[in-house]
């Protein structure tokens, strides 16, 4: 199996240093090329030989930000994974960012084991978020309201119900409690589950967050 490719986009020329050469000491996995700005990423990408499978991108940066340059790169090259690599939490950042198709949200003080799982199940195509980032997110989505829904999942389009119900599995509910809150039973809950997780193809509830709010799923309460 070949190397998973990695391009590492951040204007902290030490960290950035520091971060390949612990990837490029990892089995299966290289770093192709750093860049630090999204504008210098570009150029790079352009010239590369080998295009990178993931971007570890940082989100502020000169002359082309990480949000800039993720919303570009999501346009050109939307087969390349983004997982964004910075010290924001800010749930605005993080909502933003998964609107914006990014396929990760990782801190720079993760541990290397954990950056090497955020780039392998990015790689394989699943997304990656750290805990933090999740409960941020899922705090989020708790002021939420559910939008008209619109939406043809693969499996076929979503129902009224099963929105509600993503939007409960959303806020860490589990099976019982989203049946006593919309009063039907359990066993109809598992159902609905099985269905919401075949139709948005999601394999967890972060999965299952990124899928609604890049599908617009949810809209903000003003």
């Amino acid at each position: 199996m070949r190397n998973i490719w990695v391009a590492i986009v951040d204007d902290h020329d030490l960290f950035a240093g520091n971060l390949a050469m612990v990837l490029n000491n990892t089995r299966g996995i290289s770093v192709v090329f750093l860049a630090s700005n999204g504008v210098e990423f570009f150029e790079k990408l352009e010239k590369s030989e080998k295009v990178p499978d993931v971007v570890l991108m940082d989100i502020e940066m000169p002359k082309m930000d990480g949000l800039d340059a993720t919303r570009k790169l999501k346009k050109t090259h939307p087969e390349i994974k983004v997982i964004i690599v910075t010290m924001h939490i800010e749930e605005s950042y993080i909502l933003y960012l998964l609107k914006l198709g990014a396929d990760g949200y990782l801190f720079k003080n993760a541990k290397q084991r954990e950056l090497e799982m955020a780039i392998q199940s990015v790689y394989d195509g699943d997304n990656y978020f750290n805990d933090k980032a999740h409960k941020a997110t899922v705090k989020a989505l708790k002021r939420k309201r559910i939008a008209k829904p619109n939406l043809a999942a693969v499996g076929g389009p979503l129902t009224t119900r099963e929105i509600e119900v993503i939007k409960l599995i959303c806020e860490g509910k589990t099976n019982t409690e989203i049946g006593e809150i919309l009063y039907v039973s359990k066993r109809t809950i598992d159902s609905h589950r099985l269905k919401i997780l075949r139709k948005t193809k999601a394999k967890n509830t972060a999965e299952l967050i990124a899928f609604a709010v890049k599908n617009n799923l949810f809209s903000f309460d003003q």
